[in-house]
């Protein structure tokens, strides 16, 4: 009888021991800490087989783990892999395009500049990346162009226009720059936000060389004032000599040959309104068209 009643005890602190075990390690599992493992009693039995069970489910939620994380991981590299891959998409297309870009944060420091705008501005890469960009940087002959770019105040000619860009109204400057030729550009300031808080991050100056566009503008409108002047001195002579005639001054005219000279004279005043709106047009182009 009281090798039974041992036996009893025996057992139920072996059972107590066992499920004290199992109670810690599973404490252990819930929050993630898989460094314990059961012990697994070494007579088999009833209690054997529940640590062996319980143990089995442990490295089955351990299995199920590493893969969920091996998974996690390799979508995150697959994402970081694409989120680069856009980047130099995005860079190529940048470098390739022959309008000028330069991108600063919110204190004028230079994060990005592409090939177009070292070549307009003549400036290297390498030597104003980073760079934050200040007023007195005018006084200094390779950032010169840069200072006066990022602070059109500094320009000593160029007038600012306001035009839609990209949906919004963008800030439009015309300014001349030393390169070391004289250079007319024109340069168009637009801010960058953040997707997520729509706050302003920095901005960006994208510009093109108009030195030549604007050339041949006045050419163009050089030969249009010399033409139409050349014009109009002709034109009013015809105009008077036709006047006289139709009014008698060298003799009367047969109604047949009023007719004709009647025709001359309107196709003549037609042209002479030609000639002063093209005069008008050159004038405007010039700024000196008065209302």
């Amino acid at each position: 009888m009281d090798n039974q009643n041992t036996s009893s005890e025996e057992y139920e602190k072996r059972v107590n021991a066992t499920l004290m075990d199992v109670n810690n390690v599973l404490k252990k599992v819930a929050v993630g800490d898989f460094s314990e493992r059961l012990r697994i009693p070494e007579k088999e039995d009833d209690l054997s087989n529940l640590v062996m069970g319980v143990q089995l489910l442990i490295d089955d939620v351990i299995n199920l783990s590493t893969d969920n994380i091996k998974k996690e991981g390799e979508e995150t590299l697959q994402k970081q892999i694409s989120e680069k891959a856009k980047e130099r998409e995005a860079e190529m297309i940048i470098n390739s395009i022959t309008t000028g870009l330069v991108e600063y944060d919110n204190k004028f420091k230079i994060i990005r500049i592409n090939p177009a705008a070292e070549k307009i501005l003549s400036v290297k890469k390498e030597d104003v990346i980073g760079v934050k960009i200040k007023p007195e940087h005018k006084e200094q002959k390779d950032k010169k162009n840069l200072a006066i770019i990022s602070y059109p105040v500094l320009a000593t000619e160029g007038k600012r226009l306001t035009k839609e860009v990209f949906g919004e109204n963008a800030s439009i400057h015309e300014l001349f720059i030393e390169t070391p030729t004289r250079k007319e550009i024109e340069v168009i300031t637009n801010s960058i936000s953040d997707k997520a808080t729509g706050k302003r991050k920095g901005f960006v100056k994208m510009m093109r060389d108009i030195t030549t566009e604007r050339e041949i503008c006045r050419n163009k409108g050089d030969f249009i004032n010399i033409a139409s002047h050349q014009l109009r001195t002709p034109l009013s002579a015809v105009k008077w000599v036709l006047r006289m005639i139709l009014d008698g001054d060298v003799g009367a005219i047969k109604p047949p040959q009023r007719k004709l000279l009647d025709k001359a004279f309107d196709s003549n005043e037609k042209m002479i309104i030609l000639v002063n709106d093209l005069l008008n047009v050159s004038r405007i182009e010039d700024e000196r068209f008065g209302y």
